[in-house]
This record gives C-alpha cells, structure tokens and sequence, in this order.
C-alpha cells in the first residue's frame, strides 16, 4: 500500500472518528471488537486508531515467563498491528509508551527482524520494570472548542480549510496533546500540539511526517516538553 494511500486512510478514520466523539462522547461503548483492552492500548498510542466503532479481531500469538503477551491486532481490510502488552489486568494493559507496537498493511507476515526488534524495545524475557510501565484511563474532560480557537490563532489559520481536529493524549500532570489535519494548499499535513492544562495554551507543536509508524517522532516530541512525568495517562 502506497503512502498516499495509507494517509488517506487515516484522514477518513480521523473524520469518522470526530462525527462518533460528537455524538457519543468517546465513550468506549462504541468499540465492538474482542479483546477491548489490547484496542484500548493501541489507540492510547497511534495517531490514528482510536477505540471507537471499526471492526477488528486480535489474537493472543505468545506469552513470556513474565506475564507479558504479543498480540496481533488486525484492522479489517486497513492494518495489522502487533503489540506487546506488559501485563493485562481488569480490563487495561501496562505498556511502554510510544514503542509498544508495530503496524504493517493488512496480511503482512511478520518477519522475525521486526518482532525481535519489538520484543528488545518491550524487554521480552527479563523481569518487569514497573518505572517504565504505562497505564491507560480514559476521561471526556477535553475542550474542543477552545483549544481549537487557540490553535488557529497560534498558526494564523483563520481560514483553515479541510481540518480535522481530535483530543488524543493526556498525561498525568493534566497536559493534552491533539491532532489536527490540515489542507495545506493539495497536501495534508498532520500537527500535534501540546497544551497545559487548560487547553487553551500552546507549549509546542509539531509536523509529524510518518503518521501510521509515528513512534519515534512522538516519543522525541513527548521528551522534548517533559511528558513522561507519571506512569498514567489518559485519552
């Protein structure tokens, strides 16, 4: 699948996925797929998955002598992604933030380079480190409309055409980070930009260039603004 596709993909979930948030709420309600707390840990990480509404079926492939589970997670007709879940319990996954999981095109076959690479990042096989363990909650406390006014103020578009604009991470010290896309002349381009707490002030912002295997620049951005400052986050 060509990148242009793959990014058109995206830009039709993320409008479906802001038409479900107004109406619903982001309520995990309207996620009908299996294993909801594999999902849950997905979208608490990607840009453009989220947990609302799209099929998807997951299958537990291995465990290790700790507890952690690789999973494949396939989105029907769109992507597989394989992820490792740190520990699972009540319904929710601890995780390492941003490197959890590797997405490929739908029937990829997993070749074994990828999947010790993302068992070497997930600390397959040595004991857990509960310092880099993440855990995920969900909270509607976002605020659509201010920090929307604020990012067109901060950028100068008045005008913004094409846009899509979506809540997708918070941390622990109240901090947001959304997403927006945005029609720049026949290019979309997707920003993500951190606000304090009260969603109406921009600390920083970023163009993110590979919007389906993003970890690296989110990561990079998260540590640049002093994200990582407890082990719950919330989306």
């Amino acid at each position: 699948m060509s990148e242009n596709k793959m990014n058109r993909i995206y830009f039709a979930i993320c409008l479906l996925v802001m038409s479900v948030c107004i109406i619903g709420g982001c309520t995990p309600a309207f996620y009908r797929g299996d294993n909801p707390e594999y999902y849950k840990m997905i979208s608490a990480n990607t840009l453009y998955i989220t947990r609302e509404g799209f099929h998807s079926t997951s299958k537990e492939l291995e465990k290790d002598e700790y507890g952690r589970t690789l999973f494949l997670l396939q989105i029907k007709n769109s992507y597989d992604i394989y992820g490792i879940c740190q520990y699972n319990g009540s319904g929710s996954c601890g995780y390492y933030e941003d490197y959890c999981y590797y997405v490929f095109d739908f029937g990829h076959v997993l070749k074994d380079d990828d999947l010790n690479d993302l068992k070497s990042r997930n600390d397959w096989s040595m004991p857990l480190d509960w310092d880099k363990i993440t855990t995920v909650d969900h909270t509607n406390d976002y605020d659509m409309s201010s920090s929307l006014n604020a990012f067109r103020t901060y950028n100068g578009f008045n005008n913004m055409r094409g846009g899509n604009w979506l809540p997708k991470f918070r941390n622990s010290k109240g901090d947001w980070i959304y997403i927006a896309s945005v029609l720049d002349g026949n290019e979309y381009k997707t920003y993500i930009v951190l606000f304090d707490a009260s969603q109406k002030n921009i600390i920083d912002q970023a163009v993110i260039n590979d919007t389906v295997n993003c970890q690296d620049e989110l990561h990079e951005f998260k540590e640049k603004n002093n994200w990582f400052g407890g082990k719950t986050k919330f989306d």
